[in-house]
């Protein structure tokens, strides 16, 4: 096996997972965005009922 090529595979190895790192870590934030967003909003319109 070329030792280069080896090398590359595993430089690609490692960052497919910090990409897949960095996705997760995104979709989480979104998420808690949207919770966050969906509980600010449920509460302005039970102010608003008031």
């Amino acid at each position: 096996m070329n030792p280069i090529f080896h090398l590359k595979s595993i430089n690609l190895g490692h960052a497919r997972k910090l990409v897949d790192k960095h996705i997760e870590l995104r979709y989480v934030h979104q998420l808690s965005i949207c919770r966050f967003g969906i509980a600010n909003r449920e509460n302005y319109t039970n102010n608003g009922d008031n």
